[in-house]
């Protein structure tokens, strides 16, 4: 049995909120997107202005990549947990908006003697276009007092639908159990004793507080992932740094980087006291920050008025007209990263090709589908199966695809084409506030975004013999009413197999595109059932690349 959750990884701070973010605003490009707000145009300023009379300047100094001598750091065993009864309240704020809050305890157990638990509750609140998304999450984590982890639960929501995950430390593994709706998985992971539990940031900080230039590897459970990852942390130097309440605190500012084996799959900048006390955090994805502050200031939410899919577009330069670029295959994508080299973020395929300029930029070619070669990846097992998010075995999906499909001796590309159809007939009210369905609730409740075109069309082509797979990355647009520039925005859609190559599909179009109008950032069968593995990967871009189109 394979997990559920696999691919989504905890922030050291606000846990799983950005993924959580990333989930419910990400997926948006199905629809015209307006001009993205300017974000981080002040990233080399360490200052955050909150008047309403002047814009917000970006708190994000650069972060650079982690050097390849890094990764020979051992990593360091669990440490005594000098908390014992503690409790304290994070804002979370996208650009100068709060959007959230989590509280989170620390407690005695048994006296405390023994064990501690960390608990800890979020809510957050999130706009995607005319829809307000809410959701919220709980999580605890059991742990001596020596520092060593003995089990985890959570408690996940998202647009009504619960998931609930436990685990506990056995003999050389952790035992997991993931619930979802009526379906319940189990896995069991190696496990070794110097691993740390979901806190493992938090509770080293403040067992022993870094200093200018030392560094540090940790090595703990990554919550909703179930693996255990790596993360770095580098302290910089003590520094002036903004704060919520407008005023600015002396605080060393710490490179902290999470890698699942040897792909660093988030960067952040962390600032602490000199207690080890983590107030404050940015993630360039999003423009998203964490302060420390009181339970009055944090959990005031409002409604949020920034629209999150305009904020994650990106403008992409270009003297070409829109006429000119919609009929144009291949088109060259030059992306430049703002903090890393590029080269091994995006995923060559059978119409996409990358190629190095420099160690912060890549051209990506893409062309359209009829211009395909034959050098794709083969077909995997996976690629055919049902899973708990792609259900080919579903009783509505295989009564969709007897419906569908009743032209016999019709071509694969046949085939596929009056799938692909259904389903942009089938999902008729577009919803962006369920976050990520999965097919047989797709083809139940006709209703959804970009992601359960893809999902449904995916489960129909299995269910009809096709092996297939859902992409995510960016989608060109024409540019937004009073505009000049196109922009990208980010998007998902379905592979099919045809048996020399993988083909494009996109469910949420009338009819197929006939230019090379995207660039693929990763591609998924969802083999566990985790609808995030496809945003770690874009979380490495979001918010952090330029595109301009070359002649």
């Amino acid at each position: 049995m394979r997990p559920f959750f696999r691919s989504a990884i905890a922030t050291p701070s606000c846990s799983w909120c950005l993924l959580m973010v990333m989930g419910v605003v990400m997926f948006g490009g199905c629809d015209r997107v307006p001009p993205r707000p300017e974000i981080g145009k002040d990233a080399e300023g360490e200052t955050r202005e909150f008047s309403d009379d002047q814009p917000a300047k970006k708190v994000a100094k650069s972060l650079p990549r982690v050097p390849a001598e890094s990764s020979d750091r051992e990593a360091e065993p669990p440490t005594g947990i000098v908390d014992r009864d503690l409790q304290w309240w994070d804002a979370y704020l996208v650009g100068r908006e709060p959007i959230g809050f989590s509280v989170t305890k620390v407690e005695p157990v048994g006296g405390g003697d023994s064990y501690v638990r960390y608990s800890m509750e979020e809510q957050l609140k999130v706009r995607r276009g005319k829809q307000v998304v809410q959701q919220w999450l709980k999580q605890t984590s059991l742990e001596a007092v020596d520092g060593t982890f003995q089990e985890f639960g959570s408690e996940l929501s998202r647009g009504g639908e619960i998931v609930i995950s436990s685990g506990a430390v056995g003999y050389n593994k952790m035992n997991i159990e993931v619930r979802r709706g009526d379906q319940v998985e189990t896995v069991a992971i190696p496990w070794d004793s110097k691993y740390r539990g979901p806190f493992a940031t938090q509770q080293s900080l403040r067992a022993t507080p870094m200093q200018p230039g030392e560094e540090r590897v940790l090595e703990a459970l990554l919550p909703v992932q179930n693996v255990v990852g790596t993360i770095r942390l580098k302290a910089i130097d003590v520094v002036n740094v903004a704060m919520l309440t407008g005023d600015s605190k002396k605080l060393l500012e710490i490179e902290s980087s999470t890698l699942v084996g040897d792909r660093v799959v988030l960067s952040q900048l962390l600032w602490t006291n000199e207690r080890g006390d983590l107030l404050k955090t940015y993630t360039p994805a999003l423009d998203f920050a964490t302060y420390r502050t009181d339970q009055e200031t944090a959990t005031e939410v409002g409604t949020p008025k920034q629209d999150l899919l305009a904020a994650t577009a990106i403008r992409v330069e270009t003297d070409a007209p829109w006429s000119t670029i919609s009929q144009q295959t291949p088109i060259a994508y030059r992306i430049e990263h703002r903090t890393q080299d590029p080269s091994d973020l995006f995923v060559s395929s059978a119409n996409q090709t990358i190629a190095a300029i420099d160690d912060r930029t890549v051209l990506v070619v893409c062309s359209a589908e009829e211009e395909q070669s034959v050098d794709s990846q083969p077909v995997a097992a996976e690629d055919e199966l049902s899973n708990a998010l792609i259900q080919s075995d579903h009783p509505t999906i295989r009564q969709m695809v007897n419906r569908l499909l009743v032209l016999e001796g019709a071509s694969l590309d046949q085939k596929a084409e009056t799938l692909r159809l259904g389903v942009y007939r089938h999902v008729r009210k577009k919803n962006f506030s369920r976050g990520f369905l999965s097919a047989g609730q797709v083809a139940t409740e006709a209703e959804g975004d970009c992601t359960e075109h893809a999902i449904l069309l995916a489960a129909l082509c299995r269910a009809a013999g096709i092996p297939s797979r859902v992409a995510a990355g960016l989608m060109l647009l024409p540019p937004a009413e009073g505009q000049t520039e196109p922009l990208m925005a980010y998007h998902m859609w379905t592979l099919i197999w045809t048996g020399e190559r993988w083909m494009a599909l996109d469910a949420t179009l009338p009819e197929r595109p006939q230019f090379a109008d995207r660039i693929m950032v990763v591609s998924s069968n969802l083999a566990s059932g985790n609808e995030y593995s496809c945003l770690l990967p874009v979380l490495q871009v979001m918010g952090q690349v330029d595109v301009a189109i070359e002649d």
